[in-house]
């Protein structure tokens, strides 16, 4: 059996104070942790990453709005078990 193992930290936005706007595409909560290059990823692992980006306006309203949110979509190229511990996502 092939077996992979990664673990990633998904950024995020963070959340605005009383006179600043949130940071947009952090790690808010984590420490020592470091954001893979795309090309290492897809060598690793029996992947593509097809979009790694901010999502933009996902932060909400007002006078001053938190960060945006960021979009990971990524392709299997194999079937895999996967396990995602996570708030919110959305598998296609």
């Amino acid at each position: 059996m092939n077996v992979n193992m990664n673990i990633k930290t998904i950024a995020g936005g963070a959340g605005a104070g009383p006179t600043w706007n949130g940071c947009s595409a952090v790690h808010t909560h984590m420490t020592n942790t470091r954001i893979t290059d795309p090309e290492i990823f897809e060598k690793r692992y029996p992947v593509i990453l097809r979009q790694f980006s901010v999502r933009r306006d996902s932060g909400g309203a007002g006078c001053f709005h938190g960060g945006d949110g960021v979009v990971r979509e990524i392709e299997f190229t194999e079937v895999r078990k996967m396990f995602c511990l996570t708030l919110q996502f959305l598998l296609l």
